[in-house]
């Protein structure tokens, strides 16, 4: 019982699944120059620990190319904390857990929109991660040049809702009493 309490609390603390997740992304490596994932960017690594340059420049207009490259921890955090920001802005007060909004920031991370999951039922975290999966499944389809990244995507989505479980709420009956 106390243990379970204590490791609610630790939840509870500000920002303390911002910083989980600061480490869980450090999955992400460093950087990246694969052209077909490039897009349109014109620099040699377009992407740094996930963050695309274009990301990077709307987030901290002032920053060089050099700052890119040289991404530390605090910049990264700021990166995290602006898209939980947005993420909070979007969906107001209506994100249940830590655990879905976390999710949402993921999402807003991967895919750079949550058009997905707007009206959805933000409770049903297994409902969320169908739709994730529905809209990979189409993106491959429509582009299938994507397929390369197929099996990387699919080990970050799995280990990403290994990671995520630790914030869906733990409720016991012992809780109430």
């Amino acid at each position: 019982m106390i243990t379970d309490l204590n490791k609610l609390k630790q939840r509870r603390q500000p920002n303390n699944y911002l910083t989980k997740y600061q480490e869980f992304l450090q999955v992400e490596g460093g950087l990246s120059s694969d052209p077909v994932d490039r897009r349109n960017s014109k620099k040699k690594y377009h992407t740094n620990k996930g963050v695309r340059w274009e990301t990077f420049k709307l987030i901290l207009p002032k920053a060089t190319y050099k700052d890119f490259l040289e991404m530390n921890d605090s910049t990264y955090l700021k990166i995290i904390k602006y898209h939980e920001r947005a993420v909070s802005r979007l969906i107001k007060d209506t994100i249940p857990n830590d655990a879905v909004k976390l999710f949402l920031i993921e999402e807003l991370w991967a895919a750079g929109n949550l058009n997905n999951y707007i009206g959805q039922d933000l409770n049903d975290i297994d409902n969320l991660y169908e739709i994730k999966d529905v809209r990979y499944s189409r993106l491959l389809r429509r582009k299938p040049y994507l397929n390369k990244y197929k099996k990387g995507w699919k080990r970050r989505r799995i280990e990403f809702r290994e990671f995520n479980e630790q914030f869906i709420p733990i409720i016991t009956k012992d809780l109430y009493l």
